[in-house]
Order: structure tokens, then C-alpha cells, then sequence
């Protein structure tokens, strides 16, 4: 009897220490669920762009890196130092599946413009080193190498890349370069299974949301008026 009393007790004060963790972890996700710490993935590309970049995806990593790390996440999470989140309970975390991929684009806005128009055809460029990165989110409190291994790239990937744009501008015209971010996306499933420590072991489940967007080139548009 006094057993079985004390075998509630413990599962009771784990269920409310799990519920006091999800709270911080969710809070955690939201905040530091990417590089940039975008709540959102790119949204898909409009059909806009007129041209871009070569294409070269970033992060990629190989079929043995992937493999090393499906293994060693399913050991359990190593991102519980406070990073993402913190937890005494031991889990695993899962993304069971990809739901959705598509090109998306994120936009940096205007980056050249002509002055005043001019008398003769002339042309508008645009050439600088930008900062690039992939990038991720979760619902729940997440790990990186869980979503590294399940898509295929390092999603806290980031390098630099030369943005490489020109137009001809016809004469008495005005001319101005957008420039775009360009994105491989994939919407998956995810679950974190926790393992309590009781006699008998006892299961509780999380599951969420989450994306996962790898760079892959610039894109450009040009507006003539």
C-alpha cells in the first residue's frame, strides 16, 4: 500500500515538473527558433523574381553525417543545457515526418535605385557581400540535430554570398533592384517522448509543428517606370 502511495507521489511530481518544463520550452522554442529568429518560413515564391544567382544550397550535409546523427539522437537530447530548453525528465526528440516542401523567398527590400532620370540609356547595378543562413522553428521545445538529421542540412548553417545584379535602363526612365533570399522549405511533424523514472516506467508524448528552410540563392526583380 505505502508502495504503491509513494509510486503516485513521484509520478505526480514529474507530471507537474513536465508541465512547468513544456511552459519554459515552449517560450524557448519561439524565441530562439532560428538564426534570425523568424517565427515563420519563408512563404512561398511568387513568380515575381525575374532572375537570380547560381543556385548552391547551403549546409548540405552528407548521407554518414545524416546516419551519425539519426543514431545519436535517438540516444536521447544533448540541447538540454538551456539553450533551447532545460529538463531532468529523459526524452527523445522525433520528427516523424515532412509534411510539405516548396521554393520559398524572403524579401530584403529595395537595395539600388537610380537618382534622376537621364537622357540616354544607361544601366543600374547592384553588387555586395550579404550574410546568409538557413533556419528553423519548432511548436515545442525542439532540438537542432533532431531537424538537421530528418531534412538533410544543417539548419543553423550560415556563410556569406556576393548579391550580383544589373538592368538597362531605358532613357528618361527611372529603375529600381529588389533583392530576395531564395529557400528550399519543408514542413514537418515532430514528437518528444519523455521517460519517467517510475516503477512501472511511465510515458507521456509531445507533439508539434515545425519548418526547416535551406538558402540556396539570390533572387532579384527589377521595376522600370
Amino acid at each position: 500500500m505505502k508502495r504503491k502511495l509513494l509510486e503516485r507521489t513521484i509520478l505526480a511530481v514529474l507530471v507537474i515538473c513536465m508541465s512547468l518544463n513544456l511552459g519554459t520550452s515552449a517560450l524557448a522554442a519561439g524565441k530562439n527558433g532560428s538564426v534570425k529568429q523568424y517565427e515563420n518560413p519563408a512563404s512561398p515564391a511568387n513568380g515575381i523574381i525575374s532572375a537570380f544567382s547560381n543556385i548552391e544550397p547551403i549546409g548540405s550535409i552528407t548521407d554518414e553525417e545524416r546516419e551519425a546523427l539519426l543514431k545519436e539522437t535517438s540516444d536521447g537530447c544533448d540541447e538540454c543545457d538551456g539553450s533551447r530548453h532545460f529538463s531532468l525528465v529523459a526524452h527523445v526528440h522525433e520528427v516523424t515526418s515532412i509534411t510539405s516542401t516548396y521554393v520559398g523567398q524572403r524579401d530584403r527590400g529595395v537595395v539600388a535605385q537610380t537618382v534622376a532620370p537621364v537622357n540616354t540609356t544607361t544601366k543600374l547595378s547592384y553588387e555586395m557581400q550579404r550574410s546568409v543562413s538557413n533556419g528553423w522553428n519548432a511548436s515545442i521545445a525542439f532540438e537542432k540535430d533532431s531537424v538537421t538529421a530528418a531534412v538533410g542540412f544543417n539548419v543553423e548553417y550560415s556563410t556569406t554570398g556576393t548579391a550580383s545584379y544589373s538592368v538597362d535602363v531605358p532613357a528618361n526612365k527611372m529603375a529600381s533592384i529588389t533583392l530576395y533570399d531564395m529557400y528550399n522549405v519543408k514542413l514537418y511533424d515532430c514528437k518528444t517522448t519523455w521517460v519517467y523514472d517510475t516503477i512501472p516506467i511511465q510515458y507521456g508524448y509531445e507533439y508539434g509543428t515545425g519548418w526547416a528552410e535551406q538558402w540556396s540563392h539570390f533572387g532579384f526583380s527589377a521595376k522600370i517606370w
